[in-house]
């Protein structure tokens, strides 16, 4: 009889070990798919649990709305299938929250724009962010910047067969059109056009080596000391820099030149025979205001972004990433605490402060217009 009790607990045991070590060996599997696919499961999913019923008791009516809604911008347009956690496969990011310096608002800093910025005191996420790595058509946020400086906006500049030699023709230049120095911006921030860099590098006073050396000069006297540029397109290698000096570009531009942040942040360009497309994906966000993306192999993709998130303002910095838009998204999920980026504003102050910094991206915007 001890025999057979004994056997009995045997074969329970042994079934319960199976048990378990079969669905260990599902949630591993499910868990090395999910790797694979940049996609994270918890354990509720794995087993079918889809929903927590604590959580969702505790959320307020607009977060669990939120949660259903996905990714949807203002108009209530699905933007993208974006729910669950990403892995952020940038190697360096840099989240800054720039709140006190919203064009416009009642609570921007008075602080000069040209005073060393401390990001330590705005930094919200951050990795590796300090090591200098390529950072391709980043690049022409200081190509435009620097052409501000050195060139008159309404200099005349022709197309040569020199600058159409340039790698890539995303602006579809023809051999001997004329275009003004502010005309050319447009497809140099909204399509990435290497030949527009090179036409405002070739056609500075001092020619395009002094052009290249002033870009230099300028991050290093607005303390960006980790950039270094050998070209005005980003097509180099050597063109590197960190995710905290792009930050430090990138509110300097907003505070300086917030035409050049309206130009990033159209969609469509209609010029002469030229239509130029901005292929950013963020655009469709509402609380997207504007940034650049790169990529050449040696830097995988690159972005810099600026979010107006209700009443507060975010730049966003991915470094060698693989999946650009979802770190973004993912970055400004991590800082704000929201799944998704629609962000209404929802108070009196944060839409004076929307239609404020919205009142200046139109002025400045309709000053180039009106050049064209």
């Amino acid at each position: 009889m001890n025999t057979i009790r004994r056997q009995l607990l045997y074969a329970i045991s042994a079934a319960l070990i199976g048990i378990v070590c079969a669905a260990f060996l599902i949630f591993l599997a499910k868990h090395i798919t999910a790797f694979v696919a940049g996609r994270h499961f918890t354990i509720h999913e794995v087993f079918g649990v889809t929903e927590n019923p604590a959580l969702s008791a505790s959320l307020s009516p607009v977060q669990k709305q939120t949660y259903q809604n996905l990714d949807e911008d203002a108009t209530g347009t699905e933007v993208s299938t974006y729910s669950k956690p990403h892995v952020v496969s940038a190697s360096q990011y840099l989240v800054i929250d720039l709140t006190n310096e919203i064009i416009g608002s009642s609570t921007s800093s008075s602080t000069p724009v040209d005073a060393p910025f401390i990001l330590a005191d705005r930094t919200i996420l951050q990795k590796d962010d300090l090591r200098a790595v390529p950072i391709a058509s980043l690049t022409k946020l200081v190509t435009a910047v620097v052409a501000g400086k050195l060139l008159d906006e309404n200099q005349p500049i022709t197309i040569t067969q020199d600058i159409l030699n340039t790698d890539g023709n995303t602006a579809d230049f023809q051999l001997g059109e004329k275009f003004s120095v502010s005309e050319l911006l447009y497809p140099l921030l909204m399509v990435s056009s290497n030949d527009a860099g090179e036409a405002l590098a070739q056609n500075s006073p001092n020619g395009r080596a002094d052009f290249i050396q002033y870009m230099n000069a300028w991050v290093q006297s607005i303390g960006a000391y980790h950039t270094y540029f050998a070209d005005p397109t980003g097509l180099s290698p050597d063109n590197v820099s960190d995710a905290a000096n792009m930050a430090i570009i990138i509110r300097w531009i907003y505070l300086n030149r917030p035409d050049l942040i309206a130009i990033t942040d159209t969609k469509v360009k209609e010029f002469r025979i030229h239509t130029w497309t901005n292929p950013t994906q963020l655009l469709n966000l509402s609380s997207y205001l504007g940034g650049k993306n790169g990529y050449i192999p040696q830097s995988g993709e690159t972005a810099v972004s600026l979010f107006q998130v209700g009443s507060k303002l975010f730049a966003v910095v991915v470094l060698g990433s693989s999946n650009r838009d979802q770190d973004i998204l993912e970055l400004m999920r991590e800082a704000t605490g929201v799944p998704y980026i629609t962000y209404e504003n929802s108070n009196e102050t944060t839409n004076k402060n929307t239609k404020a910094v919205n009142q200046k991206r139109s002025q400045t915007a309709a000053v180039i217009n009106s050049r064209n």
